[in-house]
């Protein structure tokens, strides 16, 4: 995906400079002129990793001014930012120390789970890929349930869960759940096989 980052310090900068790489804007992220500059108005999404809390809520309430329907996704350093990042009209909220405590305690408790789930997110260590994808009114999937897609043998991947508009996600989805326009597709398998299903089913 097109990105641009946005950062005011020296040093990090410069690391962008050397490794030429990163398109990047020099600035304050929180000011309006800066987030135009890179684009904010016609942007699907933007991530708000500003050092402290004040910041990304100051942050996430201009650009949500600038640009309603975009989603954004704040860090947050503990839980009453995390509350009010969201309050102001972020989209998803994640605490680093959480999920760095979490990823602890998991280790210690289902290692191999962790092992698992580093490997995929990584992907440069394991050939298999984990993609959600988006049912559109042009699908080959629309109005038919799992069982009458035959996604397994035919793409060989796994659809691990299914996102209804509103609504929950729901993890192993039955073989009758019938597909509809706007659901998201969790879908599991190797680089090939992910690629075959998008090009024969969406």
């Amino acid at each position: 995906m097109p990105f641009v980052i946005i950062d005011n310090k020296e040093e990090k900068l410069e690391e962008l400079k050397q490794a030429n790489s990163c398109p990047f804007i020099e600035g304050d992220a929180t000011h309006e002129d800066v987030l135009i500059k890179a684009g904010i108005k016609k942007a699907k999404a933007l991530t708000a990793l500003l050092p402290s809390d004040a910041d990304n809520l100051y942050l996430v309430l201009t650009v949500r001014l600038i640009n309603p329907s975009i989603f954004i996704l704040s860090k947050a350093l503990d839980e009453e930012g995390e509350r009010k990042i969201l309050q102001i009209g972020a989209n998803r909220v994640v605490s680093p120390y959480k999920l760095s405590g979490l990823k602890i305690a998991q280790g210690l408790i289902r290692p191999t789970l962790v092992d698992f789930v580093d490997l995929i997110i990584r992907r440069q260590e394991l050939a298999l890929y984990m993609e959600e994808f988006i049912v559109k009114k042009d699908s080959q999937m629309l109005n038919r349930n799992l069982a009458e897609c035959d996604i397994r043998r035919t793409a060989n991947v796994i659809v691990v869960a299914m996102k209804k508009p509103g609504e929950d996600i729901v993890f192993n989805p039955s073989s009758e759940a019938t597909i509809e326009t706007g659901d998201t597709l969790l879908v599991l398998g190797d680089k090939e096989a992910i690629h075959k299903f998008q090009n024969i089913y969406l």
